[in-house]
């Protein structure tokens, strides 16, 4: 499995998660509902991982269905609340 197919098995309910790669090229339109961090197979450190909420912009785009799921028992530690 690639590091997207794990990244993936992170998400929750329709959840979606990007690596910090991907936020440090799109911090201007992406707005975050939070960080966790994760221990991936074959990665030999923790990884974060960005709860995206909306994508602004052109794009305005944003993701309701998930907004009250709790990360609880889903396999990552929420490092903060990032809600703008």
């Amino acid at each position: 499995m690639n590091l997207t197919g794990r990244i993936e098995s992170y998400a929750v309910g329709g959840e979606v998660l990007i690596s910090h790669s991907t936020f440090e090229l799109v911090p201007e339109i992406v707005k975050l509902r939070d960080v966790i961090r994760v221990q991936i197979k074959g990665v030999r450190e923790p990884v974060s991982l960005y709860s995206v909420e909306a994508v602004t912009g052109a794009y305005n785009n944003s993701a309701p269905w998930y907004r009250g799921c709790s990360r609880a028992n889903h396999g990552g530690n929420s490092v903060s609340d990032m809600a703008h």
